[in-house]
C-alpha cells in the first residue's frame, strides 16, 4: 500500500515538473515578442478546445485581436472591421506573407510561386519583374492566338493531354482545400503518419502536373525551334504560310 502511495506520489511529481518546463520553454520562445492576449493552452492541442462556438465568446474577452495556438501553430484571429482595416491597410507589409501549409509546399514546391512566394524576396520580385514585364510582342501574339483558335474551331485543339490536365488539377484543388493533421503538428511524427496518404497522392499528383507541363515546354520549344529554322533558311515560294506562296494561291 505505501508502495502504491509513493508510486502514486512520484508521477504527480514528474508530471508537474513537466508540465513547468513546458511552461517555461513557451515563455522562453515568446520572450520579447509583444502578442496580444489569449486563452490558456493545453500541452498538445493548445487552444482546439476553445474553438467549439466560442470565437464570439472570446471575442469578448480577449478583444478583436486574439492570440490562438491550433495544436503547435500560434494563430492571429481578427474579428472587426476596425482591426481587419489594420491588418490589410496600415500593417499589410509586415502580415503579407502566407502561410504556407505542407500540401500547398509540396504543390508550389516549397512556396516558389509568386503567391505563396516570401513578400518582398529576391525571388518574389524576379517573379513579380516577369509578370510585369511589358511584352512588346503582344499584338503579334493577339493575332497569331486568334489564328490558332479560329483553326482549332474548325480541326479540334492539338494538345492531346488536355483532359488530362484538367483532371489532375481538380484532384490537386480537393487536396489543397483539405486538412491535414501536420498543418496543426508540424514536428509530430504521429501526425505525419496519419496524414502520410494525403501528402503521396498529393506527390504524385505534382508529380503528373510536372510531367505534362514539361511535354507543354518541350512541345512549345521545338515548335519555335523549327520556325526559327525556316527563318533562317528564307521563305519558300510554295509555303502557304509565307505571303508569296498566299500570292502564289490566290493568282493560281
Amino acid at each position: 500500500m505505501a508502495e502504491t502511495w509513493w508510486h502514486t506520489v512520484l508521477c504527480v511529481i514528474v508530471v508537474t515538473v513537466l508540465l513547468k518546463l513546458r511552461r517555461a520553454s513557451s515563455r522562453r520562445d515568446v520572450a520579447g515578442l509583444n502578442l496580444p492576449p489569449g486563452p490558456w493552452t493545453l500541452p498538445v492541442i493548445g487552444s482546439l478546445y476553445c474553438l467549439v462556438g466560442a470565437l464570439a465568446r472570446l471575442a469578448r474577452w480577449y478583444g478583436a485581436v486574439k492570440l490562438l495556438r491550433l495544436g503547435h501553430v500560434r494563430t492571429l484571429v481578427v474579428s472587426s472591421p476596425e482591426a481587419a482595416r489594420e491588418v490589410m491597410k496600415t500593417h499589410d507589409a509586415a502580415l503579407a506573407n502566407r502561410p504556407v501549409y505542407v500540401t500547398m509546399d509540396i504543390f508550389t514546391n516549397g512556396g516558389q510561386n509568386i503567391a505563396m512566394s516570401p513578400y518582398t524576396s529576391t525571388h518574389w520580385r524576379e517573379l513579380r519583374r516577369l509578370c510585369s514585364a511589358p511584352d512588346a510582342s503582344s499584338r503579334e501574339r493577339q493575332r497569331q492566338g486568334e489564328a490558332h483558335d479560329e483553326r482549332h474551331h474548325h480541326e479540334g485543339h492539338p494538345w492531346r493531354q488536355r483532359e488530362a490536365y484538367l483532371d489532375e488539377m481538380a484532384n490537386a484543388l480537393e487536396l489543397l482545400a483539405g486538412f491535414n493533421l501536420v498543418d496543426l503538428f508540424p514536428t509530430s511524427r504521429l501526425a505525419r503518419v496519419i496524414g502520410g496518404r494525403s501528402l503521396r497522392v498529393a506527390r504524385e499528383v505534382h508529380a503528373r502536373i510536372d510531367r505534362i507541363m514539361k511535354a507543354i515546354i518541350q512541345s512549345h520549344a521545338k515548335a519555335m525551334d523549327d520556325k526559327m529554322a525556316r527563318r533562317q533558311r528564307g521563305p519558300s515560294p510554295h509555303s502557304a504560310a509565307s505571303p508569296e506562296g498566299r500570292w502564289t494561291q490566290d493568282t493560281a
